[in-house]
């Protein structure tokens, strides 16, 4: 029997859309860098007070709408504070019991947290630390703000104008140009065809252990099925593994399988129709550097 998920009349799984999130997140957790207040965490006597964010754990988006306060107590404790996950518990359709925050405590040090792998088993805890203190008759003390973030670019390894409609040609209004990212963009040269518009319109880069190839060519000429090399990535951009995705023909719809391979060869490796010199070829590939 075939569950559906992002069709019409058909409900996405909370555990599918989990584990999607978790992918694309590179199994991160953390805040959502520059969104809204970031889930600040400060402290007042005996209390301590979350403000507006988003918290991606375990593939699950928890919004702090507006802001909570938390009472710690007098007694001397180790506390972390912490936005938890305790997929154990059950919701209802008026009250999020799931997601919680809650303060975690030790009588000798600071505790150590319960992080269960409630991706791939859709049960369990995951208690994400966001703060750290002691308590005592005078409130809170020995302060400390343990928030993690995520950054979208830096998961993604994508500068924030290599957007969605960016044409490889004309820089969108309100977008810079990128002229070095990390180690600087590079422009390859081709074995077969060349870039679209004469120059530098194909490049690659990379960013920490991801890499980028954008790849914008024509006047290649492909049997349907055929494959052709296109250029060669140096050494330290090349991916641990061989990668492919599917880029589209400018002005029709024949398919065109490019891959990478660990070499760093660049090829069309596979096409649902014949490409003839004036077919434009464009896409990009996302990949861990080896």
């Amino acid at each position: 029997m075939l569950k559906g998920h992002v069709f019409l009349y058909q409900i996405f799984g909370n555990e599918i859309a989990a584990k999607l999130f978790n992918t694309l997140s590179f199994s991160k957790n953390g805040i959502f860098k520059d969104f809204e207040d970031e889930m600040e965490v400060t402290y007042n006597g005996t209390e301590v007070t979350v403000s507006s964010g988003v918290a991606l754990i375990g593939g699950r988006p928890i919004q702090e709408t507006s802001s909570t306060t938390i009472d710690a107590g007098t007694t001397s404790l180790y506390c972390k504070l912490c936005l938890t996950v305790d997929l154990d518990q059950e919701n209802t359709t008026s009250q999020l019991n799931q997601a919680y925050y809650e303060i975690v405590t030790d009588v000798s040090d600071y505790p150590v947290l319960t992080q269960d792998d409630i991706v791939n088993n859709n049960s369990g805890k995951y208690q994400f630390e966001l703060a750290q203190f002691t308590t005592g008759v005078s409130g809170i003390d020995d302060f400390v703000d343990s928030r993690t973030y995520i950054n979208l670019e830096e998961i993604s390894g994508v500068p924030t104008n290599a957007v969605m409609g960016f044409d490889g040609n004309t820089i969108p209004s309100g977008y810079e140009e990128v002229t070095d990212y990390e180690s600087g963009i590079k422009y390859p040269t081709y074995t077969n065809g060349q870039d679209i518009g004469g120059t530098r319109r194909s490049y690659y880069y990379k960013s920490g252990n991801v890499g980028c190839v954008v790849i914008n060519v024509i006047n290649l000429s492909v049997t349907s099925g055929g494959s052709i090399a296109l250029f060669t990535l140096p050494e330290g951009y090349r991916p641990a593994f061989d990668t492919s995705t599917q880029c589209f023909r400018i002005g029709g719809s024949t398919l065109a399988q490019v891959m990478i391979q660990q070499s760093g060869l660049v090829s069309i490796v596979y096409t649902t129709g014949a490409i003839s010199t004036n077919y434009q070829i464009c896409g990009n590939i996302i990949y861990y550097i080896g």
